[in-house]
């Protein structure tokens, strides 16, 4: 791709030269970014206090507490980002156009159609979710790092949600009990 690019500059032509599950790939790890800064403001927007944990591409938020009113709001379900995205509300609208204006896009930078290669489609999602079935053992002496601990952990969460978020908060609630990170 790189080496046609340097001769040619069509960049469409470059893009048909990716793999399309690649691509697909590539630009489905992408809408998940703007997801999550689209959910960090989202949050940021009702409360600024709380707690953040670095993942590898940017920083989770996770509020200290929430108002039953945010609660109900963030268990709505918002539209990923995509082609035909569409906020259910003013508040909603405005954060989503601050993210895409701050990454250089709009929302008719996901329409793919016109070189036929692959399709981003928005979908719904939740904001915040309900952690179904949670248990977890006592802290036990880790068999594998003698200087650590470890902590069995079991839940049920709604499709589409990710465990790991759920492993980020916990980890980001306990070290923000014992002031460090």
């Amino acid at each position: 791709v790189f080496s046609y690019l340097v001769k040619e500059k069509n960049y469409l032509k470059a893009l048909s030269l990716i793999p399309q599950i690649e691509l697909e790939f590539q630009l489905s790890m992408f809408q998940s970014y703007l997801w999550n800064l689209f959910l960090k403001e989202l949050l940021y927007s009702f409360s600024k206090e709380g707690y953040e944990i670095r993942g590898r591409v940017n920083k989770y938020f996770f509020p200290s507490s929430l108002s039953k009113e945010a609660k109900d709001y963030l268990s709505n379900f918002f539209p990923t980002p995509g082609y035909k995205a569409k906020m259910p509300d003013k508040l909603s609208e405005e954060i989503y156009q601050q993210v895409l204006n701050s990454q250089g896009l709009k929302p008719s930078s996901f329409n793919f159609r016109k070189f036929r290669l692959c399709y981003i489609k928005s979908f719904p999602r939740q904001a915040l979710v309900q952690v179904k079935r949670l248990k977890y053992s006592d802290l036990e002496k880790d068999e594998l790092y003698s200087h650590h601990y470890k902590l069995t952990l079991s839940f049920a969460l709604p499709a589409g949600s990710y465990a790991t978020i759920l492993i980020k908060n916990l980890q980001a609630y306990i070290a923000s009990l014992k002031g460090y990170s």
